[in-house]
């Protein structure tokens, strides 16, 4: 599955693949909690099981 963020924090645009396991690496301030809280919404919206372990 494929999710395109759009003015995200600072994150003007970008892509994300989602594959069984998918990590978000980066450094501190790169808004990778914008990316996991919007994903987590997004699938919770779409009725979908999220297990965050």
């Amino acid at each position: 599955m494929k999710i395109q963020f759009s003015n995200l924090g600072s994150i003007k645009e970008t892509e994300l693949d989602l594959r069984p396991l998918t990590v978000i690496i980066g450094p501190n301030n790169s808004n990778k909690t914008y990316i996991a809280y919007s994903t987590y919404a997004l699938w919770q919206r779409a009725g979908r099981t999220v297990r965050i372990t």
